[in-house]
């Protein structure tokens, strides 16, 4: 097996008004704004999802929960072959399919680009059948493009690890 590691070669600040040309690009943006809510996905952005992740799991010990960071198979396909407003759309339906499958106990928030992060009880995470759910296509209505998932779980064992190692670590089982 071997592990890919994202590059990490520049960090880009861009201001609010520059996010909307760059933002599905492949650079890593820092929303500066202090915007708890991403503007086209609706759910929480990085900041505010490790916050609330740390929050979550924390505050509940008892509890085990699951770390996953999923990206979407051929996001650069389609915003190079239908340009980055239907990447965008693409991205604002997978935030509101997150909305619509909110329950107590989960935290959703889009890390990056195509990736997205989800901290869940694992109770939570076995009646969804997370697994099943991302290995299937979903009906995104543009029918030159098929959504599928890419997945990887980190089952969290400590409490005291960073949030960010965290979905390190399920970006590795998401990549190997």
């Amino acid at each position: 097996v071997t592990i890919i590691f994202p590059y990490n070669t520049n960090i880009l600040i861009a201001y609010k008004k520059l996010t909307s040309k760059l933002r599905t690009s492949e650079i890593h943006l820092i929303d500066d704004s202090g915007n708890d809510i991403d503007e086209i996905t609706g759910i929480y952005t990085r900041k505010k999802f490790i916050e609330e992740a740390s929050r979550l799991i924390r505050s509940n010990h008892d509890k085990t929960y699951y770390l996953l960071r999923f990206d979407v198979d051929g996001f650069k396909v389609l915003n190079d072959a239908c340009g980055l407003a239907e990447g965008d759309r693409l991205l604002e339906w997978i935030g509101s399919e997150c909305i619509n499958m909110a329950e107590p106990g989960v935290v959703y928030g889009h890390w990056e680009a195509d990736h997205f992060v989800v901290c869940m009880e694992a109770e939570c995470f076995e009646r969804q059948n997370i697994p099943e759910l991302c290995s299937r296509n979903f009906e995104y209505d543009n029918p030159n493009f098929n959504v599928s998932l890419r997945l990887g779980i980190y089952k969290i064992y400590d409490t005291s690890v960073d949030i960010q190692i965290m979905v390190d670590r399920a970006y590795m089982a998401l990549r190997s």
